[in-house]
């Protein structure tokens, strides 16, 4: 993995003398690189999924929630339809209980 200070292994890798340990210490800091930029973009890959993961959620969330407040409207606009109907026919059910007692 990379140091603490990538800049100052770097900056002490380009400033090494022209052997065969520079190309090897410049070919195992960039093999450092390579891991670490590989690490990097596999946990962005995990958070976008993650985040289309979340957003599907909410999708879902709001469909139910859509689904529920339409059976909700149904249901209410048939009890007030019986609702009316029902208070529409009051005086005559009135009537009619009085006139048998």
């Amino acid at each position: 993995m990379l140091s603490r200070c990538p800049k100052t292994h770097r900056h002490r890798c380009s400033h090494m003398p022209a052997t065969y340990n520079t190309v090897v210490a410049r070919t195992q800091l960039a093999h450092q690189f390579y891991e670490h930029v590989s690490e990097v973009t596999r946990m962005c890959c995990q958070l976008v999924h993650d985040q289309h993961l979340q957003q599907q959620g909410w999708a879902a969330v709001v469909a139910s929630l859509e689904d529920i407040v339409a059976a909700f409207r149904a249901r209410h606009d048939a009890f007030q339809q019986n609702f009316v109907e029902y208070l529409s026919g009051w005086e005559e059910k009135v009537a009619l209980l009085q006139s048998c007692v």
